[in-house]
Protein backbone atom coordinates (compact mmCIF):
# COMPACT_ATOMS: atom_id res chain seq x y z
CA UNK A 1 0.00 0.00 0.00
CA UNK A 2 1.31 3.38 -1.06
CA UNK A 3 -0.42 6.40 1.05
CA UNK A 4 -0.11 10.22 0.61
CA UNK A 5 -1.09 12.77 2.66
CA UNK A 6 -0.87 16.69 2.58
CA UNK A 7 1.82 16.73 0.21
CA UNK A 8 2.82 20.12 -1.53
CA UNK A 9 6.25 20.46 -2.80
CA UNK A 10 7.76 24.12 -3.56
CA UNK A 11 10.58 25.29 -5.51
CA UNK A 12 11.53 28.84 -3.72
CA UNK A 13 8.28 30.74 -3.85
CA UNK A 14 6.69 28.35 -6.47
CA UNK A 15 3.89 26.13 -5.23
CA UNK A 16 4.54 22.75 -8.47
CA UNK A 17 2.78 20.09 -6.60
CA UNK A 18 -0.12 19.68 -4.34
CA UNK A 19 -1.88 16.48 -3.67
CA UNK A 20 -4.24 16.03 -0.83
CA UNK A 21 -4.24 12.72 -0.61
CA UNK A 22 -3.30 9.51 -2.33
CA UNK A 23 -3.88 5.34 -1.16
CA UNK A 24 -2.74 2.80 -3.91
CA UNK A 25 -3.03 -1.12 -3.39
CA UNK A 26 -0.38 -3.20 -3.46
CA UNK A 27 -0.43 -4.63 -7.20
CA UNK A 28 -2.50 -1.62 -8.60
CA UNK A 29 -1.72 -0.32 -11.76
CA UNK A 30 -2.07 3.61 -11.45
CA UNK A 31 -1.32 6.47 -14.76
CA UNK A 32 -0.29 9.92 -13.62
CA UNK A 33 -1.09 12.26 -16.39
CA UNK A 34 -0.55 16.27 -17.01
CA UNK A 35 1.35 18.06 -19.10
CA UNK A 36 4.65 19.24 -18.73
CA UNK A 37 4.90 21.52 -15.49
CA UNK A 38 2.64 19.62 -14.28
CA UNK A 39 4.33 17.75 -11.21
CA UNK A 40 4.34 14.47 -12.88
CA UNK A 41 7.92 13.87 -12.61
CA UNK A 42 8.40 15.81 -8.80
CA UNK A 43 5.55 13.21 -7.75
CA UNK A 44 7.61 10.76 -9.38
CA UNK A 45 10.66 11.54 -7.36
CA UNK A 46 9.09 11.92 -4.10
CA UNK A 47 7.77 8.68 -4.23
CA UNK A 48 11.04 7.10 -5.11
CA UNK A 49 12.29 8.80 -1.80
CA UNK A 50 14.79 10.68 -3.83
CA UNK A 51 12.70 13.98 -3.24
CA UNK A 52 11.98 15.29 0.12
CA UNK A 53 8.28 17.58 0.17
CA UNK A 54 8.16 20.18 1.45
CA UNK A 55 5.08 19.47 3.26
CA UNK A 56 3.48 15.96 3.98
CA UNK A 57 4.01 12.12 4.36
CA UNK A 58 4.07 9.51 2.02
CA UNK A 59 4.34 6.30 3.55
CA UNK A 60 4.86 2.61 1.56
CA UNK A 61 3.67 -0.51 3.23
CA UNK A 62 3.17 2.18 6.52
CA UNK A 63 6.54 2.59 6.57
CA UNK A 64 7.33 6.32 6.19
CA UNK A 65 10.11 7.26 3.14
CA UNK A 66 11.12 10.41 4.82
CA UNK A 67 10.60 9.95 9.04
CA UNK A 68 13.36 8.70 9.82
CA UNK A 69 15.66 9.40 6.75
CA UNK A 70 15.96 6.29 4.57
CA UNK A 71 19.31 4.96 2.50
CA UNK A 72 19.81 3.99 -0.78
CA UNK A 73 19.73 0.13 0.21
CA UNK A 74 16.54 0.85 1.87
CA UNK A 75 14.96 2.14 -1.10
CA UNK A 76 16.77 -0.20 -3.81
CA UNK A 77 15.20 -2.92 -1.99
CA UNK A 78 11.42 -1.16 -2.23
CA UNK A 79 11.51 0.85 -5.06
CA UNK A 80 12.41 0.26 -8.55
CA UNK A 81 12.44 3.44 -11.33
CA UNK A 82 12.74 3.52 -14.65
CA UNK A 83 13.66 6.98 -15.57
CA UNK A 84 13.03 9.09 -18.86
CA UNK A 85 16.38 9.37 -19.62
CA UNK A 86 17.59 5.19 -18.79
CA UNK A 87 21.02 5.85 -17.50
CA UNK A 88 22.37 2.91 -19.29
CA UNK A 89 26.37 2.29 -18.56
CA UNK A 90 27.78 1.58 -21.98
CA UNK A 91 30.77 0.41 -20.61
CA UNK A 92 29.02 -2.46 -18.62
CA UNK A 93 26.96 -5.74 -20.36
CA UNK A 94 23.03 -5.23 -19.99
CA UNK A 95 23.31 -8.29 -17.38
CA UNK A 96 25.90 -6.28 -15.28
CA UNK A 97 23.70 -2.87 -15.88
CA UNK A 98 21.15 -5.45 -14.21
CA UNK A 99 23.73 -6.30 -11.46
CA UNK A 100 24.55 -2.93 -10.60
CA UNK A 101 20.81 -2.83 -8.81
CA UNK A 102 21.53 -5.92 -6.97
CA UNK A 103 24.82 -4.53 -5.85
CA UNK A 104 22.71 -1.58 -4.11
CA UNK A 105 21.11 -4.43 -1.75
CA UNK A 106 24.50 -6.05 -1.00
CA UNK A 107 23.46 -8.99 -3.10
CA UNK A 108 24.67 -10.95 -6.36
CA UNK A 109 22.43 -13.51 -8.07
CA UNK A 110 23.44 -14.06 -11.25
CA UNK A 111 20.07 -16.52 -11.86
CA UNK A 112 18.12 -13.71 -11.03
CA UNK A 113 19.79 -11.43 -13.30
CA UNK A 114 19.43 -13.84 -15.89
CA UNK A 115 15.95 -14.79 -15.85
CA UNK A 116 14.97 -11.29 -15.58
CA UNK A 117 16.77 -10.34 -18.50
CA UNK A 118 15.08 -13.43 -20.08
CA UNK A 119 11.58 -13.11 -19.37
CA UNK A 120 11.66 -9.66 -20.95
CA UNK A 121 13.60 -11.25 -23.81
CA UNK A 122 16.91 -9.98 -23.47
CA UNK A 123 18.47 -13.33 -22.80
CA UNK A 124 20.45 -13.63 -26.14
CA UNK A 125 21.53 -9.98 -25.24
CA UNK A 126 22.44 -10.62 -22.10
CA UNK A 127 26.18 -9.72 -22.66
CA UNK A 128 26.15 -6.76 -24.96
CA UNK A 129 27.03 -3.16 -24.37
CA UNK A 130 23.57 -0.72 -24.75
CA UNK A 131 25.15 1.11 -27.29
CA UNK A 132 24.92 -1.92 -29.84
CA UNK A 133 20.92 -2.53 -28.73
CA UNK A 134 17.78 -0.86 -30.08
CA UNK A 135 16.01 1.58 -28.00
CA UNK A 136 13.50 -0.95 -26.92
CA UNK A 137 15.51 -3.19 -25.57
CA UNK A 138 17.31 -0.59 -24.48
CA UNK A 139 14.20 -0.35 -22.17
CA UNK A 140 13.83 -3.08 -21.38
CA UNK A 141 17.53 -3.37 -19.72
CA UNK A 142 15.92 -0.52 -17.73
CA UNK A 143 13.50 -2.45 -16.70
CA UNK A 144 14.77 -5.32 -15.90
CA UNK A 145 17.12 -3.09 -13.56
CA UNK A 146 14.26 -1.77 -12.17
CA UNK A 147 12.52 -5.33 -11.28
CA UNK A 148 15.60 -7.46 -10.49
CA UNK A 149 15.27 -6.81 -6.46
CA UNK A 150 11.34 -7.65 -6.57
CA UNK A 151 10.44 -4.06 -5.19
CA UNK A 152 7.34 -3.07 -3.83
CA UNK A 153 6.68 0.13 -6.03
CA UNK A 154 8.11 -0.07 -9.57
CA UNK A 155 7.87 3.71 -11.21
CA UNK A 156 8.10 4.57 -14.73
CA UNK A 157 8.47 8.28 -15.96
CA UNK A 158 7.50 8.94 -19.27
CA UNK A 159 8.70 5.52 -20.98
CA UNK A 160 6.61 6.51 -24.23
CA UNK A 161 7.69 9.70 -25.15
CA UNK A 162 10.45 8.56 -27.77
CA UNK A 163 7.96 5.76 -29.18
CA UNK A 164 5.53 5.02 -32.00
CA UNK A 165 2.28 3.84 -31.64
CA UNK A 166 3.27 -0.17 -31.52
CA UNK A 167 6.32 -0.03 -29.52
CA UNK A 168 4.29 2.54 -26.68
CA UNK A 169 1.77 -0.14 -26.15
CA UNK A 170 4.60 -3.07 -26.57
CA UNK A 171 6.64 -0.66 -23.56
CA UNK A 172 3.62 -0.42 -21.21
CA UNK A 173 2.77 -4.31 -21.88
CA UNK A 174 6.29 -4.90 -20.51
CA UNK A 175 6.05 -2.86 -17.55
CA UNK A 176 2.91 -4.23 -16.42
CA UNK A 177 4.36 -7.61 -16.85
CA UNK A 178 7.28 -6.40 -15.04
CA UNK A 179 5.29 -5.50 -12.05
CA UNK A 180 2.80 -8.26 -12.09
CA UNK A 181 5.57 -10.90 -12.10
CA UNK A 182 7.27 -9.29 -8.94
CA UNK A 183 3.22 -8.46 -7.10
CA UNK A 184 4.57 -4.37 -7.27
CA UNK A 185 2.36 -1.38 -7.35
CA UNK A 186 2.79 0.47 -10.58
CA UNK A 187 2.80 4.09 -11.11
CA UNK A 188 3.87 5.34 -14.99
CA UNK A 189 4.00 9.08 -15.20
CA UNK A 190 3.14 10.67 -18.72
CA UNK A 191 1.53 13.33 -20.74
CA UNK A 192 0.90 11.05 -23.64
CA UNK A 193 -2.70 10.60 -24.01
CA UNK A 194 -2.05 7.09 -25.62
CA UNK A 195 -1.25 5.57 -22.35
CA UNK A 196 -4.03 6.88 -20.26
CA UNK A 197 -6.84 4.05 -22.03
CA UNK A 198 -4.34 1.33 -20.73
CA UNK A 199 -4.76 2.29 -16.57
CA UNK A 200 -8.29 2.08 -14.89
CA UNK A 201 -6.51 4.10 -12.13
CA UNK A 202 -6.48 7.76 -13.74
CA UNK A 203 -4.65 10.42 -11.70
CA UNK A 204 -4.59 13.94 -13.66
CA UNK A 205 -1.87 16.46 -11.49
CA UNK A 206 -2.98 19.44 -14.05
CA UNK A 207 -5.01 21.26 -12.10
CA UNK A 208 -2.78 20.96 -9.24
CA UNK A 209 -0.63 23.42 -10.57
CA UNK A 210 -0.13 26.90 -8.66
CA UNK A 211 1.42 29.26 -10.51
Amino acid sequence: MLSVRSLVHRYADRTVLRLPALDLAAGEHCVLLGASGSGKTTLLHVLAGILRPSEGAVLLDDANLYQPPRGDRWRAERIGVVPQRLHLIDSLSALDNVRLAQSLVGRRDDAAADQTLTALSLGEQRLSRPSRLSTGQQQRIAIARAVVNRPRLLLADEPTSALDDGHADRAIDLLIQAADACGALLVVATHDARVRRRFARVIDLSPAVTP
